[in-house]
């Protein structure tokens, strides 16, 4: 099979070195815009190169960013190309139309890395779909925030000195906000909802709060406590829907997902009849990354499409209201919370909508406000 790469950055080119290892997969042209030694005779400037050769089967698309990358996924799939992506973002934005255009051209689109890197998690999914009901999915699914969040309560740091080792250590980029708004999960909790559920939820109703407004003396109230604080996408079946949110969260600290350590991902499904599946792994990383993007084009080169990465594009509605638990909360006043020391009050089980709406208010009031939902579930 002919393979096209866009892009011969960190994920790119790990790439490149894992596909020279497999037969039959042959990386033809490489669209980078410098003067890569290992690549001399298969760089281009010209994404037409790619995009309009015929000999061409399949294309790899890891620029990142919504544009180009979309309108060059988008040309591939017109011309019937297979295309392979880990572009969260760009798929989150665009996912009815680019799975109602893979359907139409049979140009077949595959995104195994876009949600969790190396864990073969939506692979899983997708295959545990057409046997089980699924009632849950979500996780741990941005190392950033969990290296973060991991340091803050183990090493007694600030946020801002967490960010700082994150960035030093490789894992944060230099302007971090799609990971620390939590905008990097929302994308990857849509994706995962999308293929759970066989629809389309829109991403402008899932709720998302990020790590920004958690301190050292909410870490170490925490810990006080015995809990562990994650960053958590989820998302369940509802009556009529789904609910879907991104949001802080106090887990025990001696459950599985209060010890996912560092950069670590934690992505799972509940099914009804499978019961809690739980995948932890590399969640980002030059070849953690590159090895699922490769497993994607032997699967493409070998026509195994048991397991299509496409949803029905009948929208999958958001209700936010129907998800209840108990909530932290320092800086604002809930009616009925409990105080239970440090500055926290603990509500009761109150809807995810409701919380959220409360902050928002509150913040609008210029208060500054911690959150973090409460799971006891020591299985999670």
């Amino acid at each position: 099979m002919k393979i096209g790469l866009l892009g011969a950055g960190t994920i790119g080119f790990g790439v490149y070195e894992i596909a020279e290892k497999i037969p039959d997969l042959e990386i033809t042209k490489v669209l980078d815009r410098r003067d890569i030694p290992q690549l001399r005779g298969k760089l281009t400037q010209d994404a037409a190169e790619i995009l309009d050769d015929p000999a061409i089967d399949a294309v790899v698309e890891l620029l990142g960013g919504v544009e180009p990358a979309h309108s060059w996924a988008v040309r591939a799939l017109e011309a019937g190309k297979a295309v392979v992506t880990a572009n969260k973002l760009m798929l989150s934005e665009n996912l009815t139309e680019m799975a109602a255009l893979s359907r139409k051209t049979g140009g077949k689109l595959r995104f195994s890395a876009a949600v969790g890197g190396g864990i073969p998690f939506l692979f899983n999914l997708l295959r545990a779909r057409r046997v089980d009901e699924i009632l849950e999915v979500g996780g741990i699914l941005n190392g950033t925030t969990n290296y973060m969040l991991d340091m803050m309560q183990r090493e007694n740091l600030g946020f801002e000195q967490a960010l700082k080792l994150a960035q030093q250590a490789g894992y944060a980029e230099q302007d971090p906000t799609a990971d620390v708004s939590g905008g990097d999960a929302k994308c990857k909790i849509h994706l995962s909802a999308a293929l759970a559920w066989n629809g389309m939820p829109d991403k402008h109703d899932i709720l998302c709060e990020g790590i920004t407004s958690i301190t050292k003396q909410d870490m170490e109230a925490l810990n006080k406590k015995g809990y562990a604080c994650k960053l958590l996408a989820r998302a369940a079946r509802q009556d009529g829907g789904i609910s879907c949110y991104v949001e802080p969260t106090a887990v025990p600290a001696r459950s599985v997902t209060g010890n996912i350590a560092l950069v670590e991902n934690m992505a799972f499904w509940r099914g009804a009849n499978a019961g809690l599946q739980r995948f932890t792994g590399a969640g980002a990383g030059r070849y953690a990354t590159a090895y699922a993007v490769v497993n994607d084009l032997v699967d493409l080169m070998r026509h195994n499409d048991a397991f299509p990465f496409l949803a029905e594009e009948t929208p999958l509605p958001i209700d936010n209201a129907a998800a209840a638990h108990p909530y932290l909360v320092r800086g604002m006043e809930v009616p009925g919370a409990v105080e239970i020391g440090d500055g926290l009050l603990l509500t009761g089980e109150m809807p995810v909508l409701e919380m959220h709406a409360m902050v928002a208010s509150a913040r609008a009031r210029g208060e500054k406000v911690f959150f973090a939902g409460v799971c006891e579930e020591q299985e999670l």
